[in-house]
């Protein structure tokens, strides 16, 4: 612990030595924070590209069925 450094110090985390030390507080820890905040961020958007990827790759492979605009077509003809 720092020498110049008291109960009181610490408790309120004013001590940027002791509290750098220790890790707590200060701008590090926010960035670190914002850091974590931003890569639940980026994860998300990647859950989110790799269904959309997954959904056209079946879609791909196993055909649109009767969701085609040909099918919608042949119904309105009465074919």
């Amino acid at each position: 612990m720092h020498s110049a450094c008291d109960a009181r110090c610490m408790r309120r985390h004013s001590c940027n030595v002791c509290n750098s030390a220790l890790g707590r507080g200060g701008r590090a820890d926010a960035r670190a924070a914002a850091g974590r905040h931003y890569q639940a961020h980026v994860r998300s958007h990647f859950c989110a590209n790799l269904g959309v990827a997954g959904g056209l790759l079946l879609l791909q492979s196993v055909g649109a069925g009767s969701f085609t605009v040909d099918r919608l077509l042949q119904k309105t003809k009465g074919g």
